[in-house]
């Protein structure tokens, strides 16, 4: 299904991750791990479901609840210009749209499947930071180091599930048009 973590930022010096526990182990497989800069927890998503990990670090019980739902595309028209992007969420949550040589400008569009609800829309880059936009509006996509793109963010009417949708866009070390499975 997928991987992801749980990181603990600003370690404490020779403090452990101890008493892992995992109150559902059909929903995801937990390990602890410290072979990196941050100790931090390596998940692996198993089933749909809800499951509560609990830790201990420096002296503190931790905890995190996790629901795991399988992905839907909420995305009916993602338009850029003359682009529909939408087909290219159909498999994940995340588009890269890497190694162009010019910006994607042009006036966005979204429309949200039935039964969902778009929440807000923001674009991203490394130099200027996060900035909300309007559906409808012009928006560029820009070449400018890496790391930019768009975020769209969809509620389910009658699950309350927030998706959030990322077109990636940058120079980075992924190939053109390369879906993430994140």
């Amino acid at each position: 299904m997928g991987f992801g973590s749980v990181l603990i930022h600003n370690p404490v010096t020779n403090a452990k991750i101890t008493g892992l526990k995992n109150s559902n182990s059909k929903v995801i497989e937990v390990t602890a791990s410290e072979d990196d800069m941050y100790p931090h927890l390596e998940i692996k998503l198993v089933g749909e479901g809800t499951t509560k990990i609990s830790f201990q670090y420096a002296g503190k019980t931790l905890t995190q609840k996790i629901t795991v739902r399988k992905y839907k595309n909420p995305c009916k028209l993602l338009k850029i210009g003359k682009t529909n992007y939408a087909k290219c969420f159909n498999k994940s949550g995340h588009y890269n749209h890497n190694k162009r040589t010019k910006n994607v400008t042009g006036k966005i569009t979204i429309k949200p499947k039935k039964g969902w609800k778009l929440k807000k829309i923001e674009v991203f880059n490394i130099f200027d930071g996060v900035k909300k936009v309007k559906n409808n509006s012009k928006v560029t996509l820009s070449i400018k180091g890496t790391g930019t793109g768009l975020y769209a963010y969809f509620k389910n009417a009658k699950t309350g599930v927030v998706q959030r949708l990322e077109l990636g866009y940058g120079r980075g070390g992924f190939k053109t048009g390369e879906n993430i499975y994140d």
